[in-house]
């Protein structure tokens, strides 16, 4: 195995899934436009979380549990209810009169942050099969006589490229946020909420659909 094959392939790969903007993203963009880098890479860190625990289950062989018909629906039910919530939350501060920057009650909101990102990805079981399609794949790859220790490198800088492209998102969005006025941030935080709201209904769908 080259150089090539462990580290730069792996590592543009996590860099390309984590580029597009998606549920997680929106809501990165949303508390990086409020509290600034931390809260905004606590959610990435959230959802990084939830994609590292899917591809170890995803090693492991769990895939069985999470196609599991009532595992299914039940984190279904909840990725519906958790977008559809942050996105009236979004909604609902673009016509709040107060829309503050820098919460003081920071520690809390670094702690939510981290949670909405981990339960955004987690609770979402089409994430669960992206990966198996996207990992599985990149897996079934490598020669029959591969390493463990190739396959960990491997895995290691799918994860570590979405780490970076999170990291890029939280810095952009800290230093963009002083160059705009409240008004256009409500309106961004608008914008992230209806595109959430559409993200709950196409989820729900979705579901609804594979059973049709």
């Amino acid at each position: 195995m080259t150089v090539l094959s462990l580290i730069l392939t792996p590592l543009v790969l996590g860099i390309s899934l984590a580029a597009p903007v998606g549920p997680v993203k929106l809501e990165m963009i949303k508390k990086g436009l409020a509290g600034g880098f931390w809260p905004c890479w606590l959610t990435g860190l959230g959802a990084l979380t939830a994609d590292l625990l899917y591809i170890i289950s995803i090693a492991g062989g769990l895939l069985p549990i999470f196609k599991n018909p009532a595992v299914s629906a039940g984190l279904t039910v909840i990725g519906v209810y958790l977008l559809f919530k942050l996105g009236i939350k979004s909604i609902h501060s673009f016509f709040h009169k107060e829309f503050v920057l820098d919460s003081p009650n920071m520690v809390h909101s670094l702690k939510k942050s981290f949670a909405s990102g981990f339960l955004i990805a987690f609770s979402n079981p089409f994430n669960f099969l992206f990966w198996f399609g996207i990992y599985g794949a990149a897996l079934s790859r490598f020669p029959a006589e591969a390493e463990l220790f190739h396959m960990a490198l491997y895995s290691f800088f799918i994860v570590f490229g979405i780490f970076l492209w999170n990291l890029n998102v939280a810095f952009t969005v800290h230093f963009a946020r002083r160059l705009i006025s409240i008004r256009v941030i409500k309106t961004i935080s608008l914008a992230a909420g209806v595109m959430l709201l559409a993200f709950s209904c196409k989820l729900a769908w979705d579901f609804i659909s594979a059973f049709l």
